[in-house]
């Protein structure tokens, strides 16, 4: 289906339902485990070479909170954990749909597979319909409000919400019609930043 920095999506079946499952590559843990020394390394090179610059930015500190960080999202029991408090959240708000998780391994993540138009795929199939730009309008006021409602109320943000991490997923045939009248889902993928 899919393949990002840590992870590969494909589709499956489990206990009746399809799905789409996620697996970290094997290799993928190594390299970055590897990448991690060798900046870990540099920060305490630029370190001991400019104190007094790093004084202020603090490579060292900056290098261990991106490992840390990096080793939850090539974790899919972190994501799966981020995944049910995202679904918690938006359990009440209407038109956002977020996968539900079923089985979760550190290297391996089954969950709810998730049918929709990715974003750009979706802004394309607008173009030139009457209804195109109420249609734009409200897929980018569902979104802005799904952002703000994670910023300000969950205190609880999706920090990957790009173009291919969301998906509009019409209820009707004709995309445009159903978008401009508010009458799609806005699904939000990868919860694992």
């Amino acid at each position: 289906v899919g393949s990002g920095v840590v992870a590969q999506v494909h589709r499956g079946v489990y206990e009746g339902r399809r799905v789409a499952v996620k697996l970290v590559h094997p290799a993928t843990r190594r390299a970055v485990s590897e990448d991690l020394a060798v900046l870990a390394a540099l920060a305490r090179a630029a370190d001991g070479l400019a104190p007094s610059i790093a004084k202020f930015l603090d490579p060292v500190g900056l290098v261990d909170d991106f490992s840390e960080k990096m080793g939850r999202s090539s974790s899919m029991e972190f994501e799966a954990d981020a995944l049910r408090k995202l679904r918690k959240n938006f359990s009440r708000e209407a038109g956002v749909a977020i996968p539900e998780p079923f089985l979760a391994r550190r290297g391996a993540l089954v969950e709810s597979f998730e049918d929709g138009l990715p974003l750009a795929e979706c802004l394309r199939a607008l173009e030139g319909a009457p209804e195109a730009k109420a249609a734009k309008r409200a897929i980018a006021a569902r979104g802005l409000r799904a952002l703000l409602k994670m910023l300000f109320v969950d205190n609880c943000v999706h920090c990957d919400m790009h173009s291919g991490n969301l998906l509009v997923r019409p209820h009707g045939a004709d995309v445009a019609a159903s978008v401009a009248r508010g009458a799609f889902d806005l699904v939000i993928l990868d919860a694992g930043l």
